[in-house]
């Protein structure tokens, strides 16, 4: 089974998954330039940190000593958000001058000269940032400043800035989307118009799509279309000739046939004769009756009666027009024909011809079906939304099992009485159903005979 697929909704998807992968790539590499530039920002206070610190340190009675009173090393220590700790040992005689918190790090080299050397390490008190710088003493002598910090602040900050760029990413991928979506109905907004401009073609208008309203990437679709309603504006021209003259050709010997028949049945001379004359004669009108059949069938089906014809008519006037045409024809099979129900009906948009066609045919078929003395009515009748033409009669009916089967062209029934070609009720469905009605067959009055009831809608 084929998947319906949306041109929007998978460039749309696509967009999305490329926008993920970004603001993925994005996040990662916000993360690494946030915790880069806090630690540029934090490390240059731990350093001036360490650097008070070491100014502490003085050289007296030969040894270096950390001078750092309890207030000063309250200041040195305070911090709002994180806790600090140091420890300073005297690198020439491995003394420990002072130290707060500080846990016994692993061996590691020792900075060089001014160098400031940092690290991360994890303590009972979290992961702490230190710093190791080794200043010189006037003394000549070198010590070793640590000082460390729990990393609250820098986190802090590393979250808010991947916080914010995760927010910014996802703002501009809601408004991308957005933008996309938009973008694209605009863009397919030629391909709807070129979609209602191809729905309004038919078989009586062929005429190319215009490929320029048109994106360039669709323009050999819409002229591949263009080709192949070219050639079917030749097929159905090739068909209409063809039917055409067909049903010329055959009228004009099937006249002749019947003139010549008619004028031997005058000849009292050749009475041996009158019997076949007259087969040849009914042979050649129902030939006839079948031409005339396939060329309206033919029409119909094609549609272009229907749409170059439509007109608003009286359909109540139409009807009875009709009936009043094929009373001369009744009253011959000995058939009472009459038209009952509305008087006017004003308003109904359709082809006059055609509707003609097909209530004549419907009259011929109860004509023909019923034996002399029958009646047949036909009626017109306003429902809700429709307009309800019915032929009903009291002859033979058609048995329920049939009355689908009967619109099959060319179909008759085993016990049906009169002569015919089988396209009547097919020709009465075609001409229907171009106006966009139903037609369906009935039991008759009180259940005797038959009913056909063709429902044209008002609009």
């Amino acid at each position: 089974m084929a998947v319906e697929r949306s041109l929007r909704r998978t460039l749309t998807s696509r967009l999305v998954a490329a926008l993920s992968i970004i603001a993925l790539v994005g996040a990662g590499v916000g993360y690494a330039l946030a915790e880069r530039y806090a630690n540029l920002a934090y490390d240059r206070a731990l350093l001036d940190l360490a650097t008070s610190l070491a100014q502490q340190v003085v050289w007296r009675d030969g040894l270096a000593h950390l001078d750092l009173p309890d207030s000063a090393q309250r200041v040195l220590l305070t911090d709002q958000s994180d806790q600090i700790v140091y420890r300073v040992t005297d690198l020439e005689h491995d003394r420990l001058l002072g130290q707060h918190g500080l846990p016994q790090p692993t061996l590691i080299e020792l900075p060089q000269g001014a160098q400031a050397q940092y690290r991360d390490l994890s303590s009972a008190l979290g992961r702490l940032r230190l710093i190791r710088i080794a200043p010189t003493l006037s003394g000549g002598e070198r010590v070793l400043i640590e000082v460390g910090e729990t990393r609250h602040k820098r986190d802090t900050l590393i979250r808010d800035v991947l916080f914010g760029l995760i927010a910014l990413m996802g703002v501009l991928m809601v408004v991308s989307v957005g933008i996309l979506w938009r973008g694209i109905a605009s863009g397919l907004a030629p391909l709807a118009a070129l979609e209602a401009e191809a729905a309004r073609r038919s078989m009586e208008n062929l005429a190319p799509l215009e490929p320029g309203v048109a994106p360039r990437e669709v323009r050999g679709l819409i002229h591949a279309i263009n080709l192949l309603m070219a050639r079917l504006d030749e097929a159905i021209g090739m068909q209409r000739r063809f039917t055409a003259n067909a049903a010329h050709q055959l009228r004009t010997p099937l006249a002749a046939l019947r003139l010549q028949a008619q004028l031997a049945l005058k000849d009292e001379r050749i009475v041996s004769a009158h019997n076949v004359l007259g087969e040849i004669e009914q042979s050649a009108l129902r030939a006839s009756h079948t031409a005339e059949q396939l060329l309206s069938l033919a029409r119909a089906e094609s549609g272009l009666a229907v749409a170059a014809g439509h007109q608003t008519l009286d359909l109540a006037a139409l009807a009875r027009v009709t009936t009043e045409r094929m009373v001369p024809a009744a009253l011959a099979r000995g058939i009472d024909l009459g038209y009952e129900g509305e008087e006017e009906a004003r308003g109904f948009k359709g082809n006059p011809g055609l509707l003609q066609e097909m209530l004549g045919n419907l009259i011929d078929n109860a004509c023909r079906y019923c034996p002399s003395g029958s009646w047949v009515t036909v009626a017109l009748h306003r429902q809700p939304g429709a307009w309800l033409l019915s032929v009903s009669d009291n002859g033979p009916g058609i048995p329920e099992a049939l009355r689908e089967q009967v619109f099959q062209r060319f179909f008759r029934g085993d016990n049906l009485p009169a002569e015919g070609a089988g396209l009547g009720l097919s020709i009465v469905r075609e001409i229907v159903e171009r106006h966009g009605g139903l037609v369906r067959i009935e039991a008759g009055p009180q259940g005797v005979g038959c009913q056909v009831e063709v429902s044209l809608p008002l609009a």
